[in-house]
């Protein structure tokens, strides 16, 4: 089931019937991600959609693929936010600006509800490579702590008209696309524990 989410928080942010914001985690350059679930449409895997480069584009923007005939770019979050480049197998369907974009990542982990005060505001010094002005919350659990990115912030109001001049209609249906909920993404992370042996 899709996870819907009916209240919100001060923030502005949806909750859950019990009170706890959703976030989506993923992987990039061997670090734990979040984002608000509300910004994730789908997962797509990286070994059955096809890129395509596209030329006089920002370096991030890695080409662009098919979804149910829409053209949507394709953007690599590592360098964008300057991190070492890994094996990418996923790509997340997001919303950017209004704007369908897809983020490159690593490898995606799961998603998690969390009490609403386990949501903590960005510190001004973070211990992390990504800068602190795309970081919008960090989410403080027993074990560890996740930061949460503003994608919006992450790309600016230039770089989403890049990517949205790029985003039309074709011909083409086919593609491999995955729904965005809870046992989707344990799935794909259990296959991923299998093919690695992890």
């Amino acid at each position: 089931m899709v996870l819907k989410a009916e209240r919100t928080t001060p923030r502005g942010r949806p909750m859950d019937l019990d009170g706890k914001e959703q976030i989506f985690i993923f992987e990039l350059d061997g670090e734990e991600y979040a984002l608000p679930i509300e910004k994730v449409d789908e997962i797509l895997k990286c070994s059955e959609n096809k890129i395509t480069a596209i030329p006089n584009v920002p370096d991030f923007v890695q080409g662009i693929i098919n979804v149910r005939g829409s053209i949507i770019p394709v953007l690599d979050l590592e360098k964008k936010f300057n991190l070492t480049e890994q094996e990418k197998k996923f790509i997340v369907i997001v919303d950017i600006h209004g704007t369908d974009a897809g983020l490159l990542v690593d490898d995606v982990h799961e998603v998690l509800r969390v009490e609403e005060e386990r949501i903590k505001p960005a510190p001004d010094i973070l211990e992390n490579e990504i800068h602190a002005e795309y970081i919008e919350n960090v989410a403080v659990l027993e074990d560890r702590i996740i930061v949460i990115l503003d994608i919006d912030r992450g790309f600016e109001e230039e770089d989403a008209l890049a990517v949205d001049s790029m985003n039309e209609e074709s011909e083409d249906d086919e593609d491999a696309t995955v729904d965005i909920d809870e046992d989707t993404v344990e799935e794909l992370a259990r296959d991923r524990v299998n093919k690695t042996g992890n």
